[in-house]
Parts: structure tokens; C-alpha cells; sequence
């Protein structure tokens, strides 16, 4: 009896010392979003991954709040559609869109009279498409086409009845620089330069037609864009396409940083 006994007492006291072992420690789980780069700002640490604020330890134990910067990304491609108004188009100037001349000598098509009234020179505007490829968060390079016509009628003095008309086509091809100088998740400000080719088309009031070419360009000293995926933008400039510029895009795409 004394070996049996032994042999459950052996047998407990095996039993609960498994029961008493210390349970293994949890593992923290690995992180899905590896941090690519962390810096400390006082108890912040500021990391830069795709994944919203998350808890840190370091080798000491202690706890950081992890706040992710740059956590959105740059869109690498935008398109838009643009109108614009007050634009250097071949030899026009914009502040003469208005005007209102006497004509003293007629062309010689019309010599029966002896004055005509030429009638107020108007336009569609500028109207355009535009496309952007993101170098950096602060470099954009793209280009743009756009088109605008202007026309005015020839009348007879007497009865202001038309006799001719005259009519204009441009188009446009520009490349541009876009440079961000204020970046921000919902708003950019930036200036741009543009430098490309102008093609006319002219019906002159004879009846004569006649094509040209122009080298010409539009300096944006300030444009601002309100938006993310679907924005807005305005901007103020000089050149082919126009003094006042606004428009609606899209951009899509993420910029890998």
C-alpha cells in the first residue's frame, strides 16, 4: 500500500505543477503597415505609414501615441476642363473686345459706300482640356489645349445693315510647369509658366482666307485648387489663356513618396 500511495502522491503534486506553470506571454501582433520613417516630437512620435494613429513601445516599456503625417496620398495624374476670359489670342489684346471704329475708306469690295460702322468685336472665350503628371509633392508638369474665336460684323453706315463679317480661330498647345508652394490636404497654391504654339484660322471681311502661326505662352503668378479627388481651381495670370482662368477636375493615381 505504501508504494501505491507514494505513486498518487508523486502523481499529484506532477498534475499541479502544470496546473500552476506560468501561461506564455502574449505576443504583440505584428504590424500590417511597417513604419517607414519615425521621429520624436516631445511623447509623439510621428511616423510616416499608410495606417491612422496607432500605440508604440519602445524597448523601455514605455507607451508612445503614433500620429501618421503625409497619411494621404498624391495623386499622380489630374485632368480638368477649363474656361478663361481677357486672353492674348495672334495679334488680339484683351481690352479690345469692345471696340467700336468708324471706317472712313471701305474695303474695295464695297465701293458703293461711303462709310461703314465696324460693330463690336466679340468672343467665345477660352475654352480648354488640360492633363498633369506629378513629379513631386511640389512639381506638376502637364500641357494644355484650348480654343477660342472671335468675330465682328462690317455694316453700312445708312442702315446698319451687314455687309460682311469677319472671323477668327485659335488653338492652342501649351506644356506647362506647375510649382506648389503652400500644400495642404484639401488646398495648394502655386504658380505656373506655360511656353507653346498658336494656330489661326481667318474669314476676313472680303471674303479672303488666311492661315497663321504664333509662339505664345501665359504666366500664372497665382492659382489656387480646393479639393482632393474632384477639385475646383482658379487662377490669375496673363497670356493665351486669359487673364482670369477657373475650372473643375480629377485627379487619380496615388504618387508613391
Amino acid at each position: 500500500m505504501k508504494p501505491l500511495c507514494c505513486l498518487l502522491l508523486l502523481a499529484g503534486l506532477l498534475c499541479g505543477a502544470r496546473t500552476a506553470a506560468r501561461p506564455p506571454a502574449a505576443s504583440a501582433p505584428a504590424s500590417e503597415h511597417p513604419v517607414v520613417g519615425v521621429e520624436l516630437r516631445g511623447d509623439t512620435m510621428v511616423y510616416r505609414t499608410t495606417r491612422h494613429a496607432q500605440l508604440f513601445e519602445d524597448e523601455t516599456g514605455r507607451l508612445y501615441r503614433l500620429r501618421s503625417v503625409l497619411a494621404d496620398p498624391v495623386a499622380l495624374h489630374t485632368v480638368s476642363i477649363e474656361g478663361g476670359a481677357y486672353s492674348w489670342s495672334g495679334s488680339r489684346s484683351p481690352f479690345t473686345t469692345k471696340e467700336r471704329v468708324w471706317v472712313a475708306q471701305p474695303p474695295e469690295a464695297f465701293p458703293t459706300e461711303r462709310y461703314y460702322y465696324e460693330g463690336p468685336l466679340r468672343t467665345s472665350g477660352v475654352w480648354g482640356l488640360a492633363y498633369g503628371y506629378r513629379l513631386s509633392r511640389a512639381v506638376e508638369l502637364g500641357v494644355s489645349l484650348s480654343y477660342a474665336a472671335y468675330w465682328r460684323d462690317l455694316m453700312r453706315a445708312p442702315d446698319r445693315r451687314v455687309a460682311s463679317s469677319l472671323r477668327e480661330h485659335y488653338v492652342t498647345l501649351m506644356p506647362f510647369a506647375r510649382f506648389m508652394w503652400l500644400n495642404r490636404r484639401s488646398v495648394q497654391l502655386y504658380t505656373a509658366v506655360q511656353l507653346g504654339c498658336q494656330w489661326g484660322y481667318e474669314k476676313s471681311y472680303t471674303d479672303g482666307y488666311g492661315s497663321f502661326t504664333y509662339l505664345t505662352g501665359q504666366f500664372t503668378p497665382f492659382g489656387i485648387r480646393v479639393g482632393r479627388r474632384l477639385f475646383g481651381y482658379v487662377e490669375w495670370g496673363v497670356g493665351a489663356r486669359g487673364l482670369f482662368v477657373g475650372g473643375v477636375g480629377y485627379s487619380f493615381g496615388n504618387f508613391k513618396r
